[in-house]
């Protein structure tokens, strides 16, 4: 009795110990267990506009469930902030998923400045209808802009996917870390344009034909 207790225990410890080194939380690089400083920011804008600067002040804002410690900056003539935001990073490996711990990485809202700028120029793509800290820095890496319509013809579809392919040309030349999507609301329906592929065009264009939205 007394080996089969140690083995069960024996057992019991190899288990634990390969569910801990199966799964890790090994986060990006980049990312820190603490907010990062100021030093850090200024040194992030930076690598954006060697001409950057960045405010000393921070102001901690909490939304949803995420912290931002964010910095007032002007970073290529554009008024926008940089930010030490918190991450969730699931873990890796056996059990992934399973486990998360919380770290801080760099953001800036300065590419959702900039898309909303030139999207002032193209009117047929919609609005931002979303400026919440959120949506201006972590949310997917990504900003969409929403057209709200009744219905879609071949007519507008063309348009907006041609005014699509036209303002992500212009985009290119900032050098953006945010992808700049369009979202199509028609009758409680969702349709994007992720990229600019003619993939892309057909997959959305099948949709809408599919759930009889394109007239």
């Amino acid at each position: 009795m007394i080996k089969r207790s140690r083995f069960r225990k024996l057992f019991l410890l190899l288990g634990l110990a390969f569910l801990l080194t199966g799964c890790s939380n090994e986060p990006p690089e980049g990312y820190t267990k603490e907010h990062h400083t100021y030093e850090d920011m200024v040194e992030y804008a930076k690598s954006i506009d060697e001409n950057a600067s960045v405010v000393e002040e921070y102001e901690d804002v909490e939304e949803g469930s995420r912290e931002y410690r964010i910095w007032p900056a002007t970073i290529n003539g554009i008024s926008c902030g940089v930010a030490s935001e918190s991450k969730t990073v699931y873990s890796k490996g056996f059990a992934g998923g399973e486990f998360s711990k919380t770290y801080y990485r760099c953001d800036t809202d300065y590419d959702f400045f900039i898309i909303k700028y030139v999207l002032d120029h193209h009117s047929i793509l919609g609005i931002i209808d979303d400026e919440s800290v959120s949506r201006r820095f972590h949310t997917n890496d990504l900003v969409a802009s929403v057209v709200f319509a009744d219905e879609m013809t071949e007519d507008k579809l063309n348009a907006l996917w041609a005014d699509y392919k036209k303002m992500n040309s212009e985009l290119a030349h900032f050098q953006l870390r945010k992808a700049y999507w369009l979202e199509i609301d028609i009758v409680m329906k969702k349709y994007y344009f992720k990229d600019t592929t003619e993939e892309e065009f057909q997959n959305v264009h099948d949709q809408m034909v599919e759930d009889g939205v394109l007239k």
